[in-house]
C-alpha cells in the first residue's frame, strides 16, 4: 500500500506523552498515530450513524405526538365545552380553542 507523509506539530507535553505511550506499547510514534488516527476515524462514522439513528427515532415519535393530538383536537372540538362543571377553571385562550367550530 502506498504511504503518504503527514505533518503534525506536537507540543512538548503531547510528544512526550505519545513517546512514553508508544514505548509502553512496543511500537514507534507514527505506528501509534495510525492507530489513533484510525480508532478516531472508525468511531466519527459511528457517531454519526448513532445520529442519524436517534434523529430517526426523534422524527417517529414526533409524528406519533403529532398524529396523537389531532386526535385529540378532534375530539375536543366535538365536546360540548359549556358543560365543564364551574368550579373549573379554564385559561379563557384555551376556552376560545374548545369552543365549537362554526362552519
Amino acid at each position: 500500500m502506498k504511504t503518504f507523509p503527514g505533518i503534525l506539530r506536537l507540543d512538548e507535553s503531547d510528544y512526550n506523552a505519545l513517546s512514553d505511550e508508544a514505548r509502553r506499547k512496543g511500537v514507534s510514534r507514527s505506528a501509534l498515530l495510525r492507530t489513533f488516527l484510525q480508532n478516531g476515524l472508525t468511531r466519527c462514522d459511528v457517531k454519526h450513524e448513532e445520529l442519524l439513528r436517534l434523529a430517526d427515532r426523534l422524527e417517529a415519535t414526533l409524528m406519533d405526538v403529532l398524529e396523537l393530538s389531532g386526535v385529540a383536537s378532534g375530539l375536543l372540538i366535538k365536546m360540548d365545552v359549556p358543560k365543564f362543571d364551574e368550579n373549573v377553571k379554564i385559561n379563557a385562550r384555551w376556552l376560545r380553542v374548545l369552543e365549537p367550530r362554526k362552519e
